[in-house]
């Protein structure tokens, strides 16, 4: 074999051998390229995730908070509208016993009061008050009933008050204290 051919076969041998140790080199790089990509897309995926989980739960924090913003100034609007409409109603009430204190039932339910308050006081000495605006009714409920009415010295808006001395006892049915209950237990 001549010296070219000899050349040719080493050429082609170092080529080949060159070519086997480049693909392997070759191999590995794109191997440790290709995990290092995996590695970079997996962490962006994970940052993805995690900013998407981030921006979520921020939204959701800017949605309940403005639901709870709403729901007070609902609130604040309900409880307005109640106190209003509460305050209308104790108007229109109070409208109504002012006209209902001119009738005549409005004497027969005076008296049924005193009643009530001479079987409470079981004998013992009463006295009954009527409220300053009812002092023309004076007369007539103390022949009708029989007791001592006088007239108290606060306007207390109609009914009676009874004081019974000797059992340290004030029974309070005046329109005033019904009203003030009322306005207590009033749920409108």
């Amino acid at each position: 074999m001549e010296i070219n051919e000899k050349l040719e076969v080493f050429y082609g041998a170092a080529i080949g051998a060159a070519n086997s140790q480049s693909a392997a080199i070759l191999g590995e790089q794109k191997n440790i390229y290709q995990s290092a990509m995996e590695e970079h897309e997996q962490s962006c995926r994970a940052a993805l995730e995690s900013s998407r989980r981030i921006f979520l739960e921020k939204q959701k924090k800017e949605v309940n908070r403005q639901a709870a913003e709403q729901m007070m100034t609902w609130k604040k609007d309900y409880q307005a509208r109640r106190e209003q409409k509460t305050r209308e109603l104790f108007e229109i009430v109070t409208k109504k016993l002012a006209s209902y204190r001119q009738t005549d039932g409005y004497e027969t339910f005076l008296l049924a009061q005193i009643k009530k308050a001479e079987e409470f006081a079981q004998g013992e000495e009463m006295i009954i008050f009527i409220s300053s605006s009812d002092r023309e009714r004076q007369t007539v409920l103390q022949e009708k009933s029989g007791c001592k009415v006088e007239i108290a010295e606060d306007e207390f808006s109609g009914g009676i008050r009874a004081v019974i001395p000797s059992k340290n006892v004030l029974i309070d049915e005046s329109f005033a204290e019904r009203m003030r209950r009322a306005q207590e237990t009033c749920w409108i």
